[in-house]
């Protein structure tokens, strides 16, 4: 956490539920919480790169800046410090979350339970930053405001009732709805407008009406579910379901999308032949298939969005509405049609419990922006496109590994394997993004953007090697020497090759839980494997933008015929930076990681619970991310931290990191009772 950046949270969490009659039950949830935070005006990545000779400390009443200490070759930005200490960014939320629901039991085995749901949120943010001295940085402040009210309504009739002690009968039939309406407002200042730093509210400035929005939007989910399952004598299990689900982000013919799933399952450990198998306690083996949809896109975008802009008729400056978005009637749900096999094996009296289950998912008309002709007046429009594959493992085992006395010690562990690839784009085999000359590769048959370059083999030494070797155009001693592919004798574009994925090939997971008397202690561990970043954060401290530098990568690289360096880190000048390195898998680092998420300690006071008249008490400490490993050829304070990771389209290029914080170590002391 940085030093000028804080965050205080006050919550309350209050159940109750109540027993009308034997009819009917009543039940209350609210969780309110306000928070208050400052957010820093720099960030640790822009404090580490900066110059470590330029000083922290204000002289002649301004921080120093890079540009003081060396007239040229460098960048002559403002000190991060001026940003750090003067930006005042504070912003409130308040949230609250409320339930009340009833329940009527009709009849024997027949239930009806009605619940209303609300989501409160309320942010206020105020802003104010200015150059404390530096005349190069401006002087800006704004204020926002926003809220949003989000509204649930679930009505389920439920029947369960067993018949003759063999059949085992099921129901359910529901609906729901849900809305939410949200608003925001904003309002700037015309930079360096202020009067003076001492009043930092917009009454002390002139305001900007090009930077003063409000908008409004709103959205909608009707659903009606029915399941029905079925069990004879405990062994052979059928559940059938059917949802159909109507949102309004797609326009009138596409609203609805139908969701059907089935499942099966067999208890062979009931059968007479398994019987014998004393060791055995449960063996169940079982079969699904079902469809789920997916309609998290923009609001209205089946009907085009439009924004504000700036025009000027005859000469004069107006505020009109322009259209930025193309519609598209035909939007409708994204679906993924999934099949899972799998079985069920505790054993020695379920002290050992193993769950393994095979999976494929397969996903259609998936809702990306793609691109579309300019002369469309817009660059591109979200549709329904392409199709995926994901398909894998999942493993559960679950023990008792000791059990003596007032001492337990169990275990439960967890790892998942998947591989995705894509099998479909809509019409074309292939398409390639670029961030910083890196491709990210969408090709049929292969994990979506999959990091797409040249491979490094060596560093050329002097001219003569280049000579004699496959190279780009343009090279020098101390670019890298790169894998000629398809063996051409020349280095081209068809020489890249796919360097790995942004996706973890495995996923693991084990929580250890210890018990003695009213002591119980809990340990969390995760680990990541397979995984690769693009760690750009790495060129900061190469000593090509006179930055912190870091030793390995300053005193590897080449440097002249007669400090080669270690032959595998190549010169690292910025003239060189996108044409000879950031295309390459000299960036791409592994993200693999094993991190102990957090331990957990907690003491039981039944003593003192009974003096107060309390059903329990209960006080509890943690730390979250106690311990962090990661590889060595791993650069970044977070290997799990991306500051461009997320795929929000077919343009996407996730996996990419500039400088993510490290994690947080999350120290916690708290007290539990219930009455």
């Amino acid at each position: 956490t940085l030093k000028t950046s804080w965050y205080r949270k006050v919550g309350v969490r209050a159940n109750v539920d109540m027993k009308i009659n034997r009819f009917i039950n009543l039940g209350l949830e609210l969780s309110p919480s306000y928070s208050r935070r400052r957010l820093a005006g720099s960030n640790m990545v822009n404090l580490v790169k900066y110059p470590p000779f330029v000083g922290n400390e204000k002289v002649n009443g301004k921080y120093p800046r890079t540009a003081d200490y060396i007239p040229s070759g460098q960048s002559g930005q403002q000190s991060p410090y001026v940003f750090l200490y003067g930006t005042e960014n504070y912003v409130r939320y308040f949230s609250n979350i409320g339930r009340a629901f009833l329940d009527f039991n009709i009849a024997n085995g027949l239930t009806f339970k009605t619940s209303v749901g609300n989501t409160l949120g309320f942010s206020e943010g105020n802003n104010w930053s200015g150059g404390i001295g530096d005349p190069g940085v401006a002087t800006t402040g704004s204020l926002a405001d926003s809220r949003s009210i989000s509204s649930v309504n679930e009505n389920i009739l439920n029947y369960n009732r067993t018949f003759g002690q063999e059949h085992e009968v099921g129901a359910l039939l529901g609906g729901s709805y849900q809305r939410t309406t949200s608003r925001s407002v904003s309002i700037a200042a015309v930079a360096n407008s202020f009067n003076n730093d001492k009043v930092k509210t917009l009454n002390n400035a002139l305001i900007n009406p090009s930077a003063t929005t409000s908008s409004a939007t709103e959205w909608g989910l009707i659903s009606y579910f029915a399941r029905a399952n079925y069990a004879y004598k405990g062994k052979y299990l059928v559940e059938a379901s059917f949802r159909r689900d109507g949102s309004s982000r797609f326009g009138p013919d596409n609203k609805w999308g139908n969701f059907p799933s089935i499942s099966g399952a067999w208890r062979v450990s009931e059968e007479d032949f398994m019987k014998s198998l004393r060791g055995i306690s449960e063996l169940k083996l079982k079969a699904s298939y079902g469809i789920t949809g997916n309609f998290n896109i923009g609001n209205f975008q089946y009907l085009g969005t439009v924004s504000n802009t700036i025009y000027s008729p005859g000469n004069v400056t107006l505020n009109g509405i322009t259209q930025t978005s193309m519609a598209n009637s035909e939007l409708s749900w994204e679906r993924t049609k999934g099949i899972n096999l799998g079985f069920e094996l505790s054993m020695i009296q379920n002290r050992f419990n193993l769950s393994v289950d095979f999976y494929r998912n397969r996903t259609t008309n998936m809702l990306y922006s793609v691109n579309i002709p300019a002369l469309t007046g817009f660059t591109s429009t979200i549709s329904n496109t392409g199709e995926v594959e994901n398909k894998g493992i999942d493993i559960e085992l679950n023990t008792r590994n000791l059990v003596r006395g007032s001492f337990r010690w169990t275990t439960a562990f967890n790892f998942s394997h998947n591989k995705n690839q894509v099998i479909d784009l809509g019409g074309v085999d292939e398409r390639v993004n670029d961030y910083w000359s890196m491709g990210f590769l969408l090709r049929k048959g292969v994990p979506m953007f999959s990091y797409y370059g040249y491979k490094v083999t060596g560093i050329f030494q002097d001219q003569q090697q280049i000579e004699n070797t496959p190279h780009l155009a343009g090279s020098k001693p101390g670019n890298p020497i790169l894998l000629d592919a398809n063996k051409d004798g020349k280095i081209t574009p068809d020489d890249r090759v796919i360097l790995g994925s942004f996706m973890p090939k495995s996923l693991f997971g084990m929580t250890n839980d210890f018990s003695f008397k009213n002591l119980d202690v809990s340990i969390f561990v995760q680990a990541s494997v397979g995984a690769k970043m693009f760690n750009g954060e790495s060129q900061y401290y190469e000593g090509n933008t006179l930055g912190a530098m870091r030793r390995s990568r300053v005193e590897n690289q080449w440097w002249s015929e007669d400090e080669p360096g270690d032959g595998k880190t190549p010169a690292l000048a910025l003239s060189q930076l996108f044409q000879f390195n950031t295309n390459t898998d000299y960036y791409l680092e592994s993200a693999s990681f094993l991190n102990v998420r957090s331990l957990n300690i907690g003491y039981n006071l039944p003593r003192a619970a009974a003096a107060l008249k309390m059903a329990n008490l209960k006080v509890y400490a943690s730390i979250n991310n106690l311990l962090l490993v990661k590889s060595k050829l791993n650069a970044a304070y977070n290997p799990e931290g991306t500051t461009g990771g997320e795929i929000e389209g077919i343009s996407s290029t996730p996996g990419v990191n500039l400088g993510s914080e490290p994690l947080n170590r999350t120290y916690v002391i708290g007290l539990t009772f219930g009455f």
